[in-house]
């Protein structure tokens, strides 16, 4: 007869161990205390208890002697139940079914019909596939109906190997699912009845836990199972953890039920949902831990640029001259205000009177005999008693030390070297914006000059910042480094900075040497360390180790960088700015690094229903990372895809694809896309794409388009480049003044750009202003002119208005750099027009080396000219025989020859009528 009753947890023999040892266990009574009870148990007894494995070992032999023993004597050894090299490998899980509903209305009648107990439920949870039609299940039983639903009672725990868990974990890592079954049986103390119909009531399913169990250091794992379908037995269709009952013996048996027809279609479980709880004894994915630091410290990598030393405190003799400085300049303001007409003598004598009237002289005496103080306490170490000598020779001294130094003092008032200009965050934005629109039109060195300003005036880091970014674009990754580097010496904690540096290393890494990836990976630490809730800085640092961290360090990054995604987007964020990932490729992107973006952006998942912002990010990226690696084709059908997939007012597509044309060269379907843009969302219309339309109407010599563009780009980006498109616009449409107007504009916004100053040259050129012109050429010259189109037309205007000397000068600094024979042949025409018909001769000369036929005739005609003039008899012999045999040649070819002066004549017509409505 049991007296008590205890219980204890073995589940210490999984970890490898042999023997478990339980102290002070409670006792539990089952009946009362009673002088039968040898053990005299009482309700606070305890127990001590000690369990152990061994196995037996049958010897036959004594060991040390050999001999053989009989009987043969066993020998028990410790027995681990798990092998050592398996301990911390395997695990407990406890499997608990919570319940089960709703219950198919068939099975609650039957059920009903049928006495307590006979009917009992089972539950499994496939882990480890062995063949084809068994799985290594965990298995619930004596489920019973209670109240609608199925309850199971307490939870089950079960041992998984090594292997089994193994191979959990590479399933949920791959997603896969895994297979749940439900089936009805009978209790074995039924042996009355039979159940005919348990085909029917046993029906699989699959549950998916991957995203559960693969949280780091997750170890409860609560779902449902749903969508149950029919076993069909036999056919090996699925594999069953359930075997069929055994058949019951007893002829006489009941059925319960009849047998329906089996089949995958009908299942009565279809609708009923079984939720169930796993509980781990370890997780299968390690807690979560941070990343492991890198070899090398941030100082280590980036020094720290000393601080600027604190002024030294002045001296007295410094403080001394500070003030006769500010007296002279007191006594300069004084003697200016004067109002009185006489000499230089009388004006000074006036000055002294009106000081002395006022006090003001009293005033600089008293402030001069603290500073005399001050220096005479530094400069000497009086004694008591002094001689006369000793004491005039003191005077002495100071009197020389004082006038030297009002001397040195006066000396900066009377020629005062110009201060450099302190320049504020306005202008440092102006010197900003002008050289993003500079970059945006081409100009790169323009560009690079208004960075470069920025560096000399300011040692903000963001102006270092500022201009690495732009080398980045420009390829220039040494320089851009070394931006990068200097920028984070004066703010170490400029995020932005250390991951633009990071992804310029992942760059040089992919390209040239992997060892790069070691001082990127110190620099995304920085910025997780500044800012740990950044998914972007948690992405680019899963992207820069890929590869050199290991499995479970890598995850850990990945989780952490769905985690911020996650949080964010409770948090009511964008899709598009939550995601980590594709936050490091926009960054990737605008530093032209595509083969970083296109890293990143293999880890973006797509979201096709709905189409979430996200999405059509992921398509705008990846097309702009085929357009940067030269794939126009396929970004084009990126785009296209993409764009078929965002919303009609979304013109971000138009804009690239408008950009992806213009880059090309191809100007007509550019300005189809990038109009198509404007007509449908004008507001979103970027300062890029008002440039790249007006230089592309420019291009086709539409002017009254350009001018549009350009006018409407003012008014929403108001900036020097579009004013100046809109000054050549009409100065092209012939609007001299409308087109001054806006040239002057561009010129307030940046009166240091030489082809503003070289157009307003040639504005008042045109209007015989010219002094004007020479003054704004002039500037031009000094700002870098280098124009050749516009240099031609100047030296084209000086000539046809009879400035040839000007014309002259002009052509022959653009000859120097852009030679052309019609530069030449200008050249020579105005070098002939002074009567300098040598020097013409040379440049007529070298216009013919590569002139075209169309011209050739004119031109030789002017050689022959100058020839005559210098009396060169053989030269002239020789340009007429050519010109001759011209003629010749276009005798022969006569019908050609007027075909094409009759379209040479259409064309003067067509241009006649154009110049004709154009005055009109």
């Amino acid at each position: 007869m049991a007296v008590a009753t205890c219980s204890t947890p073995l589940d210490e023999f999984t970890e490898g161990v042999h023997t478990i040892e339980k102290k002070d266990i409670q006792l539990n009574r089952v009946s009362p205390s009673s002088e039968a009870d040898p053990f005299q148990v009482t309700e606070k007894g305890s127990l001590w208890i000690r369990v152990s494995l061994l196995s037996d070992e049958i010897v036959e032999k004594d060991p040390e002697t050999g001999v053989t023993l009989d009987p043969p004597t066993k020998i028990q050894h410790p027995y681990p139940l798990v092998p050592h090299n398996e301990v911390g490998k395997s695990c407990m899980v406890e499997f608990s079914a919570l319940a089960a509903a709703p219950i198919p209305q068939g099975l609650k009648d039957v059920v009903a019909q049928l006495p307590e107990g006979t009917v009992q439920f089972s539950v499994g949870l496939g882990f480890d596939l062995k063949d084809e039609t068994t799985t290594e299940a965990l298995i619930l039983n004596k489920g019973s109906l209670e109240d609608n639903e199925i309850k199971w009672g307490k939870p089950k725990k079960f041992f998984l190997p090594a292997a089994t868990v193994r191979k959990l974990r590479e399933m949920m890592e791959d997603g896969d699912q895994l297979p749940f079954e439900i089936a009805r049986y009978l209790s074995p103390d039924a042996e009355v009845f039979t159940d005919p119909a348990f085909a029917a009531y046993h029906a699989h399913g699959h549950v998916s836990i991957s995203e559960q169990l693969m949280v780091p250091g997750a170890t409860d794992i609560l779902d449902v199972a749903t969508s149950f379908s029919t076993v069909a037995t036999g056919d090996g269709s699925a594999p069953t953890m359930m075997p069929p009952p055994v058949q019951n013996p007893n002829p006489k048996a009941k059925p319960i039920e009849a047998a329906p027809e089996a089949t995958k279609e009908f299942c009565p479980w279809s609708e009923t949902e079984v939720s169930f709880k796993l509980t781990f004894s370890k997780p299968l994915v390690p807690p979560w831990q941070p990343p492991p630091k890198p070899s090398k410290s941030f100082e280590e990598v980036i020094p720290r640029r000393p601080e600027k030393k604190a002024p030294e405190p002045k001296s007295a003799t410094m403080e001394f001259k500070s003030q006769i400085q500010s007296l002279v300049e007191f006594l300069k303001k004084e003697y200016e205000e004067i109002d009185f007409e006489g000499t230089e003598d009388m004006k000074q004598k006036k000055l002294v009177f009106e000081l002395n009237k006022s006090g003001k002289y009293l005033d600089i005496q008293t402030q001069l005999k603290k500073y005399l103080q001050n220096v005479i306490q530094e400069r000497y170490k009086t004694k008591e008693n002094m001689s006369k000598d000793g004491l005039a020779g003191l005077y002495n001294d100071l009197y020389v030390h004082l006038l030297d130094s009002a001397r040195d003092a006066i000396k900066p008032v009377e020629s005062p070297a110009p201060e450099p200009p302190v320049p504020d965050q306005l202008d440092l934005g102006k010197l900003l914006c002008l050289a993003t629109e500079y970059e945006i039109a081409g100009n790169r060195s323009d560009a690079e000059k208004k960075h470069q300003d920025r560096i000399v005036v300011s040692e903000d880091p963001q102006v270092w910042y500022d201009y690495g970014a732009f080398c980045m674009r420009c390829g220039l990754y040494g320089r851009a480094e070394e931006c990068f580097r200097d920028s984070l010496s004066l703010d170490p904690c400029n995020v932005q900075c250390l991951l633009s540096l990071s992804g310029l290393l992942l760059h040089n890494s992919i390209m040239t040497d992997p060892a790069f990836l070691e001082s990127a990976e110190v620099f995304l630490h920085k910025a997780k360390e500044l800012e740990p809730d950044n998914a972007m800085v948690w992405a680019l640092l899963a992207i820069v180790v890929e590869g050199v961290y290991s499995k479970d360090d890598m995850r850990n990054i990945h989780f952490e960088v769905s985690r911020l995604a996650n949080e964010a987007t409770e948090r009511g964020e964008s899709p598009a700015q939550v995601d980590g990932f594709l936050r490091a490729s926009g960054l990737m992107l605008d530093l032209h690094l595509p083969e970083c973006a296109d890293r990143a952006l293999a880890h973006v998942k797509e979201c096709r229903d709905p189409v979430d912002e996200a999405t059509i990010q992921l398509g705008f990226n990846r097309a702009l990372s085929a357009q940067l690696q030269g794939r126009d084709s396929d970004a084009m059908d990126i785009l296209k895809a993409t764009m078929r997939l965002a919303a009609e007012e979304d013109i971000r597509g138009h804009l690239q694809l408008g950009k992806l044309h213009f880059k090309a060269g191809r100007c007509s379907e550019a300005c189809d896309a990038y109009q198509q843009g404007l007509r449908t969302n004008p507001a979103a219309f970027t300062l890029e794409a008002f440039m790249h339309l007006g230089a592309c109407y420019s291009a086709k010599m539409d002017w009254q388009s350009a001018c549009d563009v350009y006018l409407q780009g003012c008014i929403s980006h108001p900036c020097m480049t579009l004013w100046l498109g809109v000054g050549i616009a009409y100065l092209r449409l012939g609007d001299l003044h409308r087109g001054e107007l806006a040239l002057s504009e561009a010129n307030i916004l940046d009166n240091r750009n030489a082809n503003v100053w070289g157009y307003l040259a040639l504005v008042a050129l045109k209007e015989q202003r010219f002094d004007e012109a020479s003054m704004a050429l002039s500037r031009a010259l000094e700002e870098g002119f280098k124009e050749a189109d516009l240099s031609m037309e100047m030296g084209q205007e000086y000539f046809d208005q009879g400035r040839h000397w000007e014309s002259e000068g002009i052509l022959k600094r653009l000859l120097v750099t852009h030679a052309s024979s019609k530069g030449h042949e200008l050249l020579g025409s105005a070098l002939s027009e002074q009567n300098k018909h040598e020097e013409a001769k040379q440049h007529f000369s070298r216009a013919l080396e590569d002139v075209e036929e169309s011209d050739r005739v004119a031109l030789i005609e002017k050689a022959i000219k100058v020839n005559k003039i210098l009396g060169c008899t053989d030269e002239v012999e020789r340009l007429e025989a050519e010109l001759k045999a011209g003629e010749v040649e276009e005798s022969g070819g006569e019908e050609t020859g007027d075909n094409g002066d009759k379209e040479q004549v259409d064309e003067k017509e067509h241009s006649t009528v154009a110049e004709n409505q154009q005055e009109d």
